[in-house]
């Protein structure tokens, strides 16, 4: 069997770095000997996990709308498409979200037809049609038809599927689920919890009898290489879903976290405040494809990676 590292010493254009997980995987790339290049529009205002590579040996800071406007100028072996516009309250405007969401992988692969570049794109699992009979997603679920964020992701996997389809360059669509880890935003479920219970206040929460599948950062990431290093590899037009494959309550997680921290659980106040729009009864991937297929598996459980975090948060 073929085992090569293809990230290792390769070239890597790596889009939406500044956010969650286009940051460790960063970091993780940067481990792996990978030579990157991260287009940004002003590197004095980069937070401090990016600001902190600009004299790294191995990153390369060039102009984001120079680059936009001619990436012909970079020959790369992997483009990895982190960006994302929507997941965040704030992130309200509609256009921004199909110009980042949608536009831009388009314009890309659409500019960077060499089938010697693999691109990874990062969708979501909300791209599924939401009614799917409580049953883990697969790969080959029909996908959703409403839904702003998902249908700009929607659009943009299925838009860059075909195209390389056509020209023969391998791309794998990727469909996260709950990535949970340092670095989240301070709306997301753990920070939002830990940062309560730490100060021994009550946190108003949902019912929490949603079923989610949550997976932790560094298996995420460790996933998405894995599998960008066997699509290079086998040459793959392929879209696999990211995710632990196993389904827990909110108010389990909710729970396990405040046992983690020695707190009292009756401070978790399930039911008082209402249900996002968005949620499911259930929303958890089938992690089939990404064994059989890429022969990965996970390294956390909920408990290591609660564990985890916490220890990251503590230090």
């Amino acid at each position: 069997m073929n085992n090569r590292d293809y990230i290792k010493n390769s070239r890597v254009l790596l889009l939406g770095s500044t956010g969650f997980i286009g940051s460790h995987i960063l970091e993780e790339l940067i481990n792996r000997l990978a030579i990157i290049v991260l287009p940004v529009r002003n590197i004095s205002s980069l937070p401090e996990k990016i600001l902190r590579f600009t004299n790294h040996k191995s990153v390369t800071f060039i102009d984001y709308d120079a680059f936009i406007k001619d990436p012909l100028n970079f020959d790369c072996d992997f483009i990895i498409n982190a960006l994302g516009y929507g997941l965040e309250p704030t992130n309200r405007n509609f256009l921004e979200m199909f110009y980042i969401n949608s536009f831009l992988p388009v314009l890309l692969m659409d500019k960077l037809q060499d089938n010697s570049t693999c691109m990874v794109h990062l969708g979501s699992g909300s791209e599924y049609l939401s009614s799917n009979g409580n049953k883990p997603y697969i790969e080959e679920d029909k996908k959703t038809d409403k839904g702003l964020y998902a249908l700009s992701k929607k659009f943009s996997s299925e838009y860059l599927k075909e195209v390389a389809s056509n020209i023969s360059m391998p791309i794998v669509s990727i469909r996260l689920f709950n990535v949970f880890g340092p670095g989240e935003k301070q709306h997301r479920l753990f920070p939002s919890i830990y940062s309560k219970l730490s100060k021994n206040e009550e946190v108003n929460l949902s019912d929490g009898n949603q079923i989610c599948d949550f997976l932790f950062i560094k298996d995420a990431v460790n996933a998405i290489l894995h599998v960008a290093n066997v699509c290079k590899r086998k040459n793959l037009i392929d879209e696999v879903n990211i995710c632990s494959g196993e389904g827990i309550s909110v108010k389990d997680f909710a729970e396990n976290v405040a046992k983690k921290m020695n707190v009292d659980c009756n401070l978790l106040k399930f039911g008082k405040i209402p249900r996002r729009d968005t949620d499911n009864e259930m929303f958890v991937g089938n992690a089939d494809k990404l064994l059989r297929v890429y022969g990965w598996k996970k390294k956390y459980n909920i408990n290591s990676g609660i564990d985890k975090y916490i220890e990251h948060l503590i230090k």
